[in-house]
């Protein structure tokens, strides 16, 4: 299942980061775009859409007016993004798990 996440992001036309402020349902922490962007498994996804097919389809959306925005617009988004390795991960021995992916 971990090998999909970034074939199937590799393999679509566009991609949409789905990420507004709200709390978690299990923690009551909040949830934003910056913690989305922190989150290994997120940062995988993007990986494999960038390198499958660049910069210029991937948006994201999370703020109040509601619109998409891309995130090429967005400062040091990709650059943070594609250190998928530097995410967090629930439990750290996923990291392992990437090694073949990436």
């Amino acid at each position: 299942a971990i090998g999909a996440i970034a074939l199937f992001a590799a393999t679509t036309s566009h991609f949409v980061a789905c990420a507004p402020e709200t709390l978690h349902l299990d923690t009551g922490l909040l949830c934003s775009r910056d913690t989305y962007l922190s989150r290994g498994w997120c940062r995988l996804e993007q990986w494999a859409f960038m390198l499958a097919n660049g910069t210029d389809s991937i948006y994201f959306w999370g703020d109040a007016s509601g619109g998409l925005q891309r995130i090429d617009n967005v400062s040091s988004w990709i650059e943070t993004s594609i250190k998928v390795f530097l995410g967090e991960f629930t439990k750290g021995e996923d990291k392992e798990l990437l090694v073949d992916v990436v």
